[in-house]
């Protein structure tokens, strides 16, 4: 075991879980969501997302991830229901395994502590590492993108959604398929998603960088001064 690798977690929670009266029919969207994120994002995997608690999950990550896509797929795909997550960046004190519930370390902890954050300030998405300047770089990201949906109206949420499964599960984003999909006439897509600048935003999510690389770039700066 490497003391020194660094691994993130990340944890989700359907926000007011208890108030939904279908346990099993969440339960099967949670399985669904595991499944999608087990496969689309294997590459990223050290330990497959399994649910947790009954109305979570959870999965252990590399830090070369791209916690901005994954994170907007991620809303996507739960949807109807919504999901805060906790993202903690640490090391881990068990052995590595396939079964994210039989490891531990700070890691761990300080996705349950982000998890907490984000539902004490209403954050969609919550980071926590031990340097809080750099937790600062990465949740000022999650705000903004959290500040951008809120200004969408429902086709608009609904066509973001749809492209961006469209974009994981089938490699691209066709237009016409989502037209198709929704039933909303093809020039009302293309209207809408120009109104909210999605095109920009999207390429800004595609190219977030990784963990890895801001924290390589925050070290060298913090090095250099």
């Amino acid at each position: 075991m490497n003391k020194d690798r660094q691994y993130l977690v990340l944890t989700g929670d359907v926000k007011a879980s208890s108030q939904v009266e279908d346990r099993q029919g969440l339960l099967y969207r949670l399985l669904d969501l595991c499944a999608a994120l087990n496969k689309y994002f294997s590459p990223n995997m050290e330990a497959k997302f399994k649910v947790v608690s009954g109305d979570g999950v959870q999965g252990l990550l590399k830090t070369e991830t791209n916690i901005m896509l994954l994170a907007h797929y991620l809303r996507a795909k739960i949807h109807p229901h919504l999901m805060r997550l906790g993202l903690g960046l640490g090391g881990l004190t068990t052995q590595l395994c396939e079964d994210v519930s039989l490891m531990d370390g700070k890691c761990f902890q300080f996705a349950g502590e982000a998890l907490e954050r984000g539902k004490n300030y209403d954050r969609w998405v919550y980071f926590t590492g031990d340097k809080e300047d750099f937790n600062r770089i990465i949740n000022s990201s999650f705000l903004f993108q959290q500040l951008y949906y809120d200004q969408f109206n429902k086709q608009q949420s609904l066509l973001v959604r749809n492209y961006m499964v469209e974009f994981i599960e089938n490699g691209n984003e066709n237009l016409s398929r989502i037209s198709a999909l929704l039933n909303i006439p093809l020039p009302n897509v293309s209207r809408n998603l120009k109104l909210i600048q999605w095109e920009e935003v999207f390429n800004t999510i595609l190219t977030y960088p990784t963990i890895y690389n801001i924290s390589n770039s925050y070290h060298n700066f913090d090095n250099n001064n």
